[in-house]
């Protein structure tokens, strides 16, 4: 008995067919491939993106790490909405979580645009740190901080709070290799800087962070706060 192929109208057939439908292609490799589509398409692995929180309206990463440890560069863009939200007045006390990135990471640049206007002009100066104890600190709870990216921005209206305003980490020590390392602190966390702040609610406000560090994992995001 004779064997009949498939021609290849019909293999395509049969593909096209696969609408909705999920292809496991472990260990395969697609060569000089197109991709088109109208709808919006997600990637793991190299470029990924981690998603949306209560006070994070943006949160992506792209790595570029070597498969078997993970080990690699990873830039971390992160949209932080201070709306709703009260300043500290302890020094120190936790105003909102970023995100979670490997101990020991070396930040190599870490620089700052506010993306939408601050919408009061009362005393709020903000640091950005890494710290270890936020990952279960509550709201105000005094951090403790390890690495300081920003320090002391004045978050209002008629300072770094302005629409379009810009900064970066500077490179730390005389080497200059690097902005600063995280050590044992694996949280990224805006915090109350001193005791001079007021508490009234701030009503809008949102600040994009870039951050690229080299470490051992992706970050991951941590808006509990």
């Amino acid at each position: 008995m004779g064997t009949k192929r498939l021609g290849l109208a019909r293999v395509e057939a049969l593909i096209e067919g696969l609408n909705s439908r999920s292809l496991d292609l472990t260990s395969t490799t697609l060569t000089d491939c197109i991709i088109t589509t109208s709808a919006a398409a997600t990637f793991s692995g190299t470029t990924q993106n981690v998603g949306k929180g209560s006070n994070s309206t943006l949160f992506n990463y792209t790595s570029l790490a070597a498969e078997s440890t993970g080990y690699g560069v990873y830039d971390l863009i992160a949209e932080t909405d201070f709306g709703s939200s009260t300043s500290s007045a302890t020094d120190n006390g936790l105003i909102k979580t970023v995100c979670t990135i490997p101990a020991d990471s070396m930040i190599t640049e870490c620089r700052y645009i506010v993306s939408e206007v601050f919408g009061h002009n009362n005393t709020n100066t903000t640091d950005l740190v890494t710290a270890t104890t936020a990952d279960t600190d509550t709201l105000d709870e005094a951090v403790t901080a390890v690495a300081t990216l920003f320090d002391g921005l004045t978050l209002k209206s008629s300072g770094n709070g302005a629409l379009g305003t810009i900064g970066e980490a500077v490179f730390s020590g005389t080497t200059a290799h690097n902005v600063v390392t995280s050590g044992t602190s694996t949280t990224l966390a805006w915090i109350n800087k001193g005791t001079g702040n007021g508490t009234a609610a701030t009503v809008s406000g949102k600040v994009v962070v870039f951050l690229r560090y080299i470490g051992t994992a992706a970050p991951a995001i941590d808006v509990r706060v």
